[in-house]
């Protein structure tokens, strides 16, 4: 199953016999009719035919590789839970290509995406997995020598559920955290973590708990009094510990919350940080991560720190799939990069590239299939991986240049100084009147940007078939990003000039084709969705899409009715352009250019 499925994935054939043999990592070696692939389970098979058929489709005739992986679980986790909830199908295709890597690990990310029969209104219209679906991915991963670890939430995060108030007010301290010490909320993690044990094979669990910064300030406060809240996060995580245990699990939390509320600055990120080891039981596994930082010496540091607290130490990183609606590839590789680096160094055994799917599942998670070989390459070619063995490895599998995927998200504006910045989807929502204080003049730069990103999508889009429409939706999506930018740079300062010419060619020609390739983006987004997608959630996107439609049309009658003389003026540009501070801009993105907010 395993040759074929890869071979089948690249759309390669092979007529000559392989021979399979034991090999403690990956071991490739062809003479130019006949194979042979040493592997030490499923998943560097796997591995090895995807070497094999790369290194021939380049017109190698004879050649012998050797790799042995660096970690003993790399993998990926997918985030299920932000309305794009993937098709049983399509995950299935997404461990085919982590197999072709090499990769031995998947994390579904669940909040409430899966079926509780004793609690109807978990997962409630938003697509969750049944039993039947979660154990058949289970069972096609292990086919391929990949591990399904089950990746729930067990404290906080479960906002999705709890805002049925009336249904579970018995569990609820806040709005998106469970009330600990209750009896009924240990019932339903019980339930969570049976379920779990039905469907999956492995023997880990990740249950979470992490970012519940407001845990023991809601109802539990009102019931119980202030208590000191590390002390009730201990509390919490040993039952839930022994509930895992009663069911053959060994557990890893995020250690976000031990690091928050060990700190002095109450930082995750404080390097001094000491964690008494004795509040983290034995057996669990902590999960530093960190999407954020670049510098290898500070992943150094906290990789050395989360150590000394437990050898148990698993390190995840992020492929920025959770901005707009394509990947920051440029914030991927500067994060992966050091990242895996100080992982290797440090011995950790397993590390996994988180691909989160905040405000709405905005981009396909397939869009990120080629930062893939950031981690695979790491892993099994070690500490000196070159840039263009990552690049070569991407393209093999997918088709894809790793060099316009930068310069894609370049064209962001959203550089790795600035993660938070949102320029491509304040840009593409955004309401044509409203200047945003954060694209100022500093911004005019990233135009050029979008100009070298198009020049370069519709040159792909000429000449590689296999990709054609992924370059199309990248190509629609940057010529809104122009003409939105030269609205956002221009319209106002065209109209406190009184340029008539400017406002006639905004209202006739300009806005006009915003609303035609916001149409085409709709439906190519739409055509995607349906390929990976339930279709629960699917309706906030065409919301925002309507949204922005509507607003447009709105503009051009606004623009007209001035330029009649039906308006004396267009109050909305009349309007000084106020600073913002930078930690307001995602609020502000959040609540204002999109019409509505999605946890």
């Amino acid at each position: 199953m395993t040759q074929k499925n890869i071979f089948s994935l690249l759309h390669f054939s092979f007529d000559g016999k392989i021979e399979r043999t034991e090999f403690d990592g990956v071991y490739v070696s062809y003479d130019g009719k006949n194979a042979v692939i040493g592997a030490k389970d499923e998943s560097t098979f796997a591995r090895g035919c995807f070497l094999l058929a790369s290194e021939i489709r380049k017109g190698k005739t004879a050649f012998e590789i050797r790799q042995k992986p660096s970690f003993e679980t790399c993998g990926v986790m997918l985030d299920v839970s932000r309305n794009g909830v993937m098709q049983v199908e399509a995950v299935k295709k997404y461990l085919t290509y982590m197999a072709a890597l090499g990769m031995n690990m998947l994390m579904l990310y669940t909040e409430d995406t899966y079926e509780l029969k004793e609690y109807p209104y978990f997962g409630y219209l938003r697509g969750r997995y049944s039993e039947a679906e979660l154990r058949e991915i289970d069972d096609y991963a292990y086919a391929l020598g990949i591990e399904v670890i089950p990746c729930i939430q067990t404290l906080g995060h479960m906002a999705q559920y709890l805002k049925y108030d009336g249904i579970t007010g018995d569990i609820r301290d806040t709005a998106s955290v469970l009330k600990i010490g209750s009896d009924a909320t240990y019932t339903f993690i019980e339930a969570c973590i049976k379920v779990m044990r039905r469907c999956f094979r492995s023997n880990r669990i990740h249950i979470g708990m992490d970012e519940a910064h407001d845990m023991g300030l809601g109802k539990y406060l009102r019931e119980n009094g202030f208590h000191d809240r590390f002390a009730i996060f201990a509390e919490h995580l040993a039952k839930t510990v022994s509930i895992c245990k009663k069911y053959a699990y060994k557990p890893m939390v995020w250690s976000d919350m031990f690091y928050n509320f060990a700190s002095k600055t109450h930082s995750y990120r404080d390097t001094e940080t000491c964690v008494p080891k004795e509040l983290v039981p034995e057996e669990l596994e902590i999960v530093y991560w960190d999407y954020y930082s670049t510098d290898e010496d500070f992943f150094d540091r906290m990789l050395a720190n989360h150590k000394r607290v437990t050898e148990k130490t698993v390190f995840a990183g992020g492929l920025w799939t959770w901005f707009g609606f394509v990947p920051r590839t440029e914030m991927a590789f500067a994060n992966a990069i050091p990242s895996l680096r100080a992982a290797i160094k440090n011995n950790i055994s397993t590390v996994f590239a988180t691909m989160w799917a905040d405000n709405g599942c905005e981009t396909n998670h397939f869009l990120a299939v080629p930062l893939l070989a950031l981690y695979s390459e790491l892993n099994y070619r070690g500490i000196d991986c070159s840039m263009a063995e990552i690049y070569d490895t991407a393209m093999s599998l997918t088709g894809v240049d790793l060099d316009f995927l930068l310069k894609l998200s370049k064209a962001h504006g959203m550089p790795t100084d600035r993660p938070h910045r949102t320029f491509l989807n304040a840009l593409l929502y955004g309401d044509a009147f409203y200047a945003l204080p954060e694209l100022g003049e500093e911004d005019a730069h990233y135009l050029p940007d979008i100009e070298t990103a198009l020049s370069m999508a519709y040159a792909a889009h000429e000449k590689n078939d296999e990709n054609k429409e992924m370059y199309l939706y990248y190509i629609t999506v940057l010529e809104i990003l122009k003409d939105k930018a030269e609205l956002r740079f221009s319209l106002r300062e065209k109209y406190l000039q009184n340029n008539r010419k400017y406002l006639e060619d905004a209202a006739g020609t300009l806005l006009p084709r915003v609303i035609e390739n916001v149409g085409k983006l709709h439906r190519l987004f739409e055509k995607q969705w349906k390929a990976v997608y339930k279709p629960f959630g699917y309706e906030v996107m065409v919301a925002r899409f309507g949204s922005t439609v509507y607003r447009m049309e709105y503009a051009i009658e606004v623009i007209r009715d001035y330029l009649s003389g039906k308006r004396a003026k267009i109050e909305m540009l009349e309007e000084d352009v106020l600073p913002f501070k930078e930690a307001a801009l995602i609020r502000f993105y959040e609540n204002c250019i999109t019409p509505s907010e999605i946890l």
